[in-house]
């Protein structure tokens, strides 16, 4: 490594080091597609648990957000039920049945 890259990365460590953590807030928003059995759902809950001991705060979703979530997915699940629909499936249908699978596996939650 040559001298000029050397002080360069110097540099470049010193002056993250001195800038320290970022300060500000950054809100995170969790959610879980797959039941509660699932490996994923796990892992995700133990993620929580240190994000817990960090200190930081979790919020609940209330229906104003879940409210504007739909507002959001609405579009998307109708583009897929036409894409759906030309390749000769019944995109509400599949849908219904897949989240009829999700809420048996979940044990109805």
């Amino acid at each position: 490594m040559s001298l000029k890259r050397l002080t360069v990365s110097a540099i470049t460590a010193a002056g993250f080091v001195a800038a320290g953590p970022a300060v500000g807030q950054t809100t995170l928003t969790l959610s879980a597609w797959v039941p509660p059995q699932h490996l994923l759902t796990r892992a995700m809950v133990d993620w929580a648990k240190e994000v817990e001991k960090a200190n930081i705060p979790a919020v609940n979703a209330d229906a104003a957000f879940l409210s504007a979530l739909q507002a959001k997915v609405g579009p998307l699940e109708q583009a897929w039920f036409r894409q759906a629909s030309e390749k000769g499936l019944e995109g509400q249908k599949v849908l219904a049945e897949f989240r009829a699978e999700i809420k048996r596996i979940a044990g109805g939650k």
